[in-house]
């Protein structure tokens, strides 16, 4: 009889603590959750007043010296079938205005880059992808601090792609660019 309740024990042990797989592979189907942002009919951003004038993708690489207010809006804005989150009102200093030193991320391709309108490309300001049309989203010209260009290619997928990389003139940028970095051998 106390075999029994010790087997008995360990089979209900085993039954409460054993792990349950719900697939041929041994994963739980839920395990990984996959999101498709490109499916979504919204951005998760808001629209952009500065000095009263629309930017809808973003005045993204403004100095903040240049700042003088920042004011922001709760309520939710469309804007050509596109659902905006919030809305920022920036007023810049007197002697700053944003057009004067505003260009386009296409515009700043055919200017730093020797990249034609024939080769696609993907755009990055520091480390944020910009999923943007590339004519409508505007960089502060001046608060630029480098421009890398690289190259993803992959023959097997039928993939040749640009990839240009904004980084802006923050304190990260400009402390890790004097930064060694020494390697072993």
């Amino acid at each position: 009889m106390k075999n029994f309740a010790i087997i008995a024990l360990m089979f209900f042990a085993a039954n409460i603590f054993g792990q349950e797989t719900n697939s041929k592979n041994g994963y739980k189907n839920n395990s990984i959750k996959v999101v498709y942002e490109y499916k979504r009919k919204q951005i998760n951003e808001p629209v952009y007043f500065v000095n009263n004038k629309l930017f809808l993708k973003s005045m993204s690489v403004l100095k903040q010296e240049q700042i003088e207010s920042i004011n922001v809006g709760k309520r939710d804005t469309i804007i050509d079938g596109m659902n905006y989150y919030g809305q920022i009102y920036i007023t810049t200093k007197q002697e700053f205005t944003p057009t004067t030193n505003s260009i386009s991320l296409r515009d700043l391709k055919a200017k730093y880059t020797n990249l034609g309108d024939d080769k696609p490309a993907i755009f990055m300001i520091d480390d944020k992808i910009i999923k943007h049309n590339s004519d409508e989203y505007n960089v502060d010209e001046d608060y630029v601090f480098r421009i890398i260009v690289d190259k993803l290619e992959n023959k097997n997928d039928n993939v040749d792609l640009w990839i240009i990389k904004i980084l802006t003139k923050s304190e990260k940028n400009i402390k890790d660019s004097k930064q060694i970095i020494l390697r072993g051998l």
